[in-house]
């Protein structure tokens, strides 16, 4: 068990583990060949944490046969099943030199946050886990839950198997579920490492939200637990901490992390703009800019679409809650967990957030379609001025060639083996005036086809 104060809740690297990883023919066989999923759900308001303290007391006893024993030893819980959660620990521990921080236990009213690489790993060894779920308002944060764990706190939760199919397969859909002790949230954030070679690829988020607390499922590292936990410290004596808050929180938090990736979209659009109109072409980069700009907008739009709609299903949701607690319920078991309704008015706020950037990327992306239409007019503008000033060179060395010829011809007349005239005169004058001749010749030929080339072209200007 490792102990931290919330001034020192940092995140740590860990390993990335993508729905691609996963062999989705296991789907549905997950539900089937787990027994305690199958299994009645707990009654309302009873959760079953005897099976959760009985699968600890298992592991810790595993962890105590691991170091006597070099080769290490399973354990007979479920060890149908623990292959599969070995190798996805072994493959965790290879690839990020830090996984203590797997699970997060928090509550409300302490200082403290507790992080443990297993579930064993958030009590001391003779302490029960049990007690720590007694706390007001208790956080278990999960990142990479395995095959075993994630069905040992579907069972001690009474969580129900559709819910614990979809954090497990990470159910790509953002929805907002009600069932009868709890209420399930899945929501997306993104992967806001610019160096990251998943930049901008979304990362899913569930909350399984009860009366008493909230368990969030995770498959890669994120920032936002120890935001919202940072922002409990400041606001705790302000305001009434509860699980429906955090799950707020939560929301809020993975809405506000877009504004740096949609500021950063702002400024591209500014610079590609400036670029196309005023600064000289940059005729190897401009495309690249436009295209990853582009891209990265529509990837942007992508992870905002279905936030409004689900926000505000989620404030729908409140507002039945508000509904249900005017009407008596005859039946216990009939009340079902619903989002208090004290949080309609920040999801309202979430959703004008949402709205309002996605309506910004809509017109950021029209600013890049336009300065991409714009490029290519430029380009295809002074392709035009370049084939213009190509013409106009051959032209001119064509009349330069057609001159030429009428001298050929008098040279090629007194060039004959026949008698010519001034052949016998024994002076130079018929050679210079032939020479003077052909000069006069020359340029009077080529100025009269530079204003023939004039005319013709400003003809084709007065007809466009």
């Amino acid at each position: 068990m490792i102990s931290y104060n919330l001034e020192s809740d940092l995140i740590s690297p860990m390993v990335k583990i993508r729905s691609k990883e996963i062999n989705t023919s296991r789907r549905y066989s997950f539900v089937e060949q787990n027994p305690y999923c199958q299994s009645s759900i707990n009654p309302v308001d009873e959760v079953n944490l005897g099976f959760l303290e009985e699968f600890v007391e298992k592991e810790k006893q595993d962890k105590i046969n691991s170091s006597s024993n070099k080769e290490g030893r399973r354990t007979d819980f479920n060890s149908k099943y623990i292959p599969e959660s070995t190798l996805l620990m072994k493959k965790l521990t290879k690839s990020s030199q830090n996984v203590s921080q797997r699970f997060s236990f928090f509550t409300t009213d302490s200082n403290e946050i507790i992080h443990s690489p297993s579930l064993s790993g958030l009590v001391d060894s003779e302490q029960s886990i049990s007690k720590l779920f007694k706390n007001p308002t208790w956080w278990l944060d999960c990142s990479c839950p395995t095959d075993v764990e994630m069905k040992v706190l579907a069972k001690a939760f009474g969580i129900h198997p559709l819910t614990a199919e979809d954090i497990r397969m990470q159910e790509a859909r953002e929805k907002v579920e009600l069932f009868r002790n709890y209420y399930f949230v899945c929501f997306h954030t993104f992967e806001a490492d610019k160096e990251s070679e998943d930049y901008l690829e979304p990362i899913n988020v569930y909350m399984v939200v009860f009366r008493e607390g909230i368990l969030t499922f995770h498959f890669s590292p994120i920032t936002h637990p120890a935001n919202v936990r940072r922002r409990v410290r400041q606001l705790r004596d302000y305001v009434e901490v509860t699980a429906d808050w955090l799950c707020y929180a939560l929301i809020d938090d993975i809405t506000d992390s877009f504004a740096p990736a949609i500021s950063s979209v702002e400024k591209e659009a500014d610079n590609i703009e400036h670029s196309v109109f005023v600064s000289p072409l940059d005729y190897g980069n401009m495309l690249l800019k436009v295209g990853m700009s582009r891209r990265k907008v529509m990837k942007l739009m992508r992870l905002l679409s279905a936030k409004a709609d689900v926000i505000k299903m989620f404030g729908n949701r409140c507002q039945s809650s508000t509904a249900s607690k005017e009407i008596p319920i005859e039946n216990e078991n009939d009340n079902i967990v619903h989002p208090g309704a004290d949080i309609a008015l920040y999801l309202s706020d979430i959703q004008d957030h949402v709205v309002t950037m996605f309506q910004n990327l809509k017109g950021y992306e029209k600013i890049f379609s336009r300065s991409h239409a714009n490029y290519l007019a430029q380009l295809q503008l002074q392709s035009i001025k370049s084939n213009n000033r190509i013409t106009d060179m051959i032209s001119r060395v064509s009349l330069i060639g057609t001159v030429m010829v009428t001298t050929n011809i008098v040279t090629g007349l007194f060039a004959m083996n026949v008698t010519v005239p001034g052949e016998h005169t024994g002076d130079l004058i018929w050679f210079f005036t032939i020479f003077a001749i052909m000069i006069v010749a020359t340029v009077a030929c080529y100025y009269l086809g530079k204003i023939l080339i004039d005319k013709v072209k400003d003809t084709d200007l007065k007809s466009k």
